[in-house]
C-alpha cells in the first residue's frame, strides 16, 4: 500500500476528500468554516511526507499558524513536526 491508513478520527466526508486529493496528488478543499480543512490538510501532509520521505511546505496566513500548530499537536502529537518559517532567511535555509 502506497499510503498510510487514514487517521481514524476523520469524518466520512473528510475521508472522501482525502482519497480524492491523494489520488490527484494535489487538491483544493473549499469546505465551509468548521468542517475540518485544517485536519484534512495535516493528514494530506502526513501522507505526502510518508510517500516522498521529504517535507511539505504549508503556506498560510499568520493568523492561522497557532491554530495549525495546535491542530497538529491535537491529532498527531509529536509525530508530525512543524517548523514555522519567520523570515526569508528561514525559507532559504529550509529550502537548501
Amino acid at each position: 500500500e502506497r499510503w498510510l491508513p487514514l487517521n481514524p478520527s476523520l469524518y466520512d466526508d473528510q475521508r472522501e476528500i482525502l482519497k480524492m486529493a491523494l489520488e490527484a496528488e494535489r487538491f483544493a478543499v473549499w469546505s465551509d468554516c468548521g468542517l475540518g480543512k485544517m485536519f484534512t490538510l495535516l493528514e494530506f501532509s502526513r501522507q505526502v511526507q510518508h510517500v516522498t520521505g521529504g517535507r511539505v511546505l504549508i503556506i498560510t496566513l499568520n493568523e492561522l499558524i497557532e491554530e495549525t500548530l495546535a491542530e497538529a499537536r491535537k491529532w498527531y502529537g509529536d509525530s508530525l513536526p512543524i517548523q514555522v518559517l519567520e523570515s526569508r532567511a528561514d525559507m532559504r535555509t529550509w529550502c537548501a
